[in-house]
This record gives C-alpha cells, sequence and structure tokens, in this order.
C-alpha cells in the first residue's frame, strides 16, 4: 500500500508568516491536531514545518508566550523537514516514523509541493482494516 493511498489530502495549512495564535484557531476550526506550514509559490504550496497542538501546548502556553506575538514560521520550522512522497510503501512511511520519532509527515510530489499528510493514526487504522479483512477470509474458511 502506497502512502498517496493512505494519505489525507485534505490538509490544514498556515503560512509561516502566521501567528501561532492562527494556527491553534485553525486546528480548533477544523478538528485536528496539526497544521502543515507552507511556503506559498508559484507552484504551489511547499511544507516547510509542521505545528501541532501539543508544540503550542509545551512550547508556548506553558512559557506564557503571547501566541498572537509569535510566527510559525520563526518558531516551529526545524531544520529538515520529514516528508515522503506518494510512491513510498506504507511500511517505509512506518520506519521513516520510527527513524525520526514523528507521528505525522507530509506528503510530497516530486516538484515539492503539498500533496497530503499521513499519520501513524491513518496507518493504524489501514492495517486494522487489513487484518479484518484477513480474519473475515479466517472465519469464511472454517465454516464451510
Amino acid at each position: 500500500m502506497k502512502a498517496g493511498e493512505i494519505c489525507n489530502r485534505s490538509v490544514v495549512i498556515v503560512r509561516e508568516e502566521e501567528s501561532a495564535l492562527v494556527a491553534a484557531r485553525l486546528m480548533r476550526e477544523h478538528d485536528v491536531g496539526d497544521v502543515v506550514i507552507v511556503s506559498v509559490t508559484e507552484v504551489g504550496n511547499i511544507p516547510i514545518g509542521i505545528v501541532t497542538d501539543r508544540d503550542i501546548t509545551i512550547e508556548l502556553i506553558a512559557e506564557e508566550v503571547d501566541l498572537d506575538a509569535v510566527n510559525v514560521g520563526e518558531f516551529f520550522i526545524g531544520p529538515t523537514l520529514v516528508t515522503v512522497g506518494p510512491e513510498d510503501d506504507m511500511f517505509e512511511v512506518i520506519e521513516e516514523m520510527k527513524k525520526s520519532g514523528v507521528r505525522r509527515i507530509p506528503v510530497v510530489e516530486a516538484n515539492g509541493t503539498l500533496a497530503g499528510i499521513i499519520t501513524a493514526d491513518d496507518v493504524l487504522c489501514r492495517i486494522a482494516e487489513e487484518f479484518n479483512l484477513m480474519a473475515q477470509l479466517l472465519v469464511k474458511q472454517n465454516t464451510c
């Protein structure tokens, strides 16, 4: 199974110059736990970072930082954003998550534009669906 088949293509994005408050409000409005920080270019949205609800809570709120005074681009863009391609195998994605210590990975097209996002929950749900299909097959074979 490929990352492009599993990923959520409805990604909530925020531009790098937007405040952490805007990012938090977008998460609340869309009921998601993260937003992808993008640089808007002529070819499309290029992912450059990711910010999670946990990041905002631990890094900003706990330190009593004014969320409206911090741009996500200056605070939540690390040295390298981990990404995968739509053709990457699900197990390669799992290995990348494990190696990088992340639970969410943007999926990018060959030209670097954002195609979607894949989360550990997405992978787990897909594996559970596959196990369910196998269990149904076993039950069907045993009842015949």
